[in-house]
């Protein structure tokens, strides 16, 4: 499989005990975001819809400080705090999702928990990306 490279993105919240991205060979994994700001506070808090977009812009961060953009998420795992609140906030969360994703629709999971790492937070979502053929070359040293 080759070295794993761990990345931390610039402009999110500090990764304390992991990394935002960890690549290995054709795939990049996106540790799970949160609507964190850089100083890692929650924005919109009781807000599930407006924390999506936030969450929606940071996986976009982590994806672009690796050289992938949201076309090459394979897939996507939510892990919700209110399924309520989530249904109820559907096509809201929907139009967020496109203005980061536009058409693509990866394979996605919703699971619901009872709490995040973070009291604030209502929405985490995980996902996993094919890494660009540019980005491999770079990594195996070609051009």
């Amino acid at each position: 499989m080759g070295r794993v490279e761990l990345v931390n993105t610039e402009g999110l919240r500090a990764a304390v005990g992991f990394s935002h991205v960890a690549l290995a060979a054709d795939t990049a994994w996106i540790s799970g975001q949160l609507a964190t700001d850089a100083q890692g506070e929650i924005e919109s808090p009781g807000d599930i819809a407006a924390q999506a977009g936030a969450v929606f812009r940071n996986l976009a961060a982590a994806l672009e400080s690796v050289g992938c953009d949201p076309s090459d998420v394979i897939r996507m795992t939510y892990y919700v705090t209110d399924i309520g609140a989530y249904r109820s906030a559907g096509t809201v969360i929907g139009r967020r999702f496109e203005q980061v994703f536009g058409e693509h629709r990866p394979a996605a999971t919703v699971v619901g928990v009872t709490e995040l790492i973070h009291s604030e937070a209502m929405l985490q979502v995980d996902c996993t990306a094919r890494a660009p053929e540019q980005r491999q070359r770079k990594r195996n040293g070609k051009k």
